[in-house]
């Protein structure tokens, strides 16, 4: 598939915005947090050039983000940037930095400043990101594709192909359909820029809440499923939330992405485990679980299973609650959920109780 994808895109480009300079890349380390600040147009070679900027800026750190202000350019690069941060698990966000004064490096202080724009090849860049901002004053923007030379994408015998290949990125990369008809329809020379409710409803920014649970059959049962990538970092484990009802009581299973990414033997098992409890905390207030209340389970993607009251099962299908398991010591691992409900309600996850709850 990779090769494909080099011989369709190696010489398309995607249409700059405004003249900017080549690519330029350095490195802010705050802490347990690294940031690489990815600026300038984006041109055929740049992402092994990032991929080699990250290999020599790797350093002892938790969460990597990257911080993009970019006008576009290679296409094929853009996307082969966003692949592999989603294999680094790395966030971006679209801002700017000021420069490094004479003398500072990366560890000194840099002012972030409003204004940047992530554009064209840019945007599929930063929709590799597990966690995605764009914070206000600043944009990001999307539109179809164009040649090198400049000639519409009409003029392309692989523009179909192109077109499921980015359709198929944008959809792994957590972005709803609605997007690519939203960049298919907005011409090489114009600029579809999302406002903050299209942010949300396209899926470009991702806060890592559990949403849009959908019902699949699972023990014979119908359970209600959301997953989040943005969720997920170095430490936090849960990927997936499911919700059902069994033999009358409400059930909550956190999964993680992987059988890697599950919990080691030690914090699984109750004799070694820092994990003592867990609360539920929604607009009612906070509830508290004690050992009883759940299950712990050790090198597998099922992290863990929760059962809880009627109360609070309502709660969470009807109201915006945060779900963490709670430990007393430095465990290193955190597995916990932000369930986000439209108003009226999760119709999924009040399917998913509706036997415990009659």
């Amino acid at each position: 598939m990779r090769i494909i994808l080099v011989a369709i895109l190696a010489a398309l480009t995607v249409f700059s915005e405004t003249p900017a300079e080549a690519i330029e890349l350095s490195a802010i380390r705050r802490n347990a947090v690294t940031t690489i600040v990815m600026a300038g147009d984006i041109e055929p070679g740049d992402a092994e050039k990032f991929r080699a900027f990250w290999d020599t800026s790797e350093f002892d750190t938790f969460n990597y983000v990257v911080a993009m202000d970019s006008p576009g350019g290679s296409l094929w690069d853009g996307l082969d940037i966003g692949s592999f941060l989603r294999e680094r698990g790395a966030e971006t966000v679209v801002t700017r930095y000021g420069p490094l004064a004479p003398g500072e490096d990366e560890f000194s202080y840099r002012e972030e400043h409003a204004g940047a724009g992530c554009y064209s090849a840019c945007a599929f860049a930063f929709m590799g990101g597990v966690k995605r901002d764009v914070p206000d004053g600043n944009k990001i923007g999307f539109h179809q594709f164009s040649n090198s030379d400049g000639a519409s994408n009409s003029n392309l015998m692989s523009t179909l192909t192109v077109t499921a290949i980015l359709n198929s990125y944008l959809r792994d990369m957590g972005a709803a359909p609605q997007l690519t008809d939203f960049m298919m329809k907005t011409g090489p020379d114009d600029m579809f820029i999302p406002d903050n409710a299209q942010l949300l409803w396209l899926g470009i920014v991702d806060d890592g809440s559990f949403k849009k649970f959908r019902i699949e059959p699972k023990f014979d049962l119908p359970v209600a499923v959301a997953t989040s990538l943005g969720n997920i970092d170095t430490r936090e484990r849960v990927y997936e939330v499911d919700t059902f009802c069994l033999r009358g009581t409400p059930m909550i299973n956190f999964y993680a992405i992987s059988p890697e990414r599950g919990l080691p033997t030690d914090i699984a098992d109750p004799a070694t485990t820092h994990i003592d409890g867990f609360s539920i905390s929604s607009p009612e207030g906070t509830r508290d679980y004690g050992r009883n209340s759940f299950w712990l389970y050790a090198n597998s993607n099922l992290l863990a299973t929760l059962a809880i009251s009627k109360a609070d099962a309502w709660a969470i299908a009807s109201s915006n609650t945060l779900i963490a398991l709670n430990s007393y010591g430095a465990s290193g691992f955190f597995l916990s959920a932000r369930i986000l409900v439209p108003v009226g309600g999760d119709p999924a996850i009040k399917v998913s109780f509706n036997d415990c709850l009659k």
